[in-house]
């Protein structure tokens, strides 16, 4: 898939989300026209702790504050 920037100058962010069973992984990006910044990235490891998804999701609510 293929984004066509030419010319906009909007600013949004984007969350992507790599559910894996044991190892989630996630970034948040900011996109302004052409020009892309990382704003947070990282990973949950699942296998030996107690985040729930109910965790997970309130954690990916306030990376809307970013």
């Amino acid at each position: 898939m293929s984004i066509a920037l030419s010319g906009n100058t909007e600013t949004y962010k984007i969350l992507g989300v790599d559910p894996g069973t044991n190892i989630l992984g996630y970034a948040v990006l900011e996109v302004t026209g052409q020009q892309l910044k990382v704003l947070s990235f990282g990973v949950f490891h699942l296998e030996n702790t107690k985040i729930t998804m109910k965790s997970s999701k309130k954690y990916f609510y306030n990376c809307r504050r970013l």
